[in-house]
């Protein structure tokens, strides 16, 4: 019987580090000034969510520097909206150049953006329930109630 030298390769794969990174899609919109105030600490992540009386909902993406003990914007590339409890998503969109982007419209593919599916009309007193990727840290989400008005919902889970 012959033995035969067995090479074995082990790759190594290290997450990157999560950037901070402004997008300018969405600038005409008011920023989430209370966001970094409303973190309540849960988690390394979150994401702030902003509702226009005109039914305009908008999506911001932070994580917790534990070192700072401040949120840091960071970029997302990838976003899913569901009704919570269902399987199929109301809209998807995805980073077709990997140009993230912190600040998301619903339904509003950012630029660099393609949508996958929908999207469909936001119902008022549904829950929703929205992921986002990001290539340093993952995915990670949260739910919320369309309420169809202004309302501002910083960063909890």
């Amino acid at each position: 019987m012959t033995m035969r030298p067995v090479v074995w390769i082990i790759v190594i794969l290290g997450i990157g580090s999560v950037f901070a990174r402004m997008s300018t899609a969405g600038a005409a919109v008011q920023s989430l000034s209370t966001a970094q105030k409303e973190f309540r600490g849960h988690g390394d992540n979150c994401i702030a969510i902003q509702q226009e009386k005109n039914g305009a909902v908008y999506f911001e993406v932070f994580a917790f520097d534990s070192s700072t003990r401040v949120l840091t914007p960071i970029t997302a590339y990838s976003i899913t909206v569901q009704i919570t409890g269902q399987r199929v998503p109301v809209w998807q969109a995805l980073g077709e150049t990997f140009e993230a982007v912190h600040r998301i419209t619903y339904g509003v593919p950012p630029p660099g953006f393609k949508n996958i599916l929908g999207p469909e009309q936001l119902i008022p007193g549904l829950t929703y329930e929205v992921a986002i990727r990001n290539p340093g840290i993952g995915g990670f989400g949260r739910t919320f109630e369309h309420v169809g008005t202004e309302m501002r919902d910083g960063c909890r889970r």
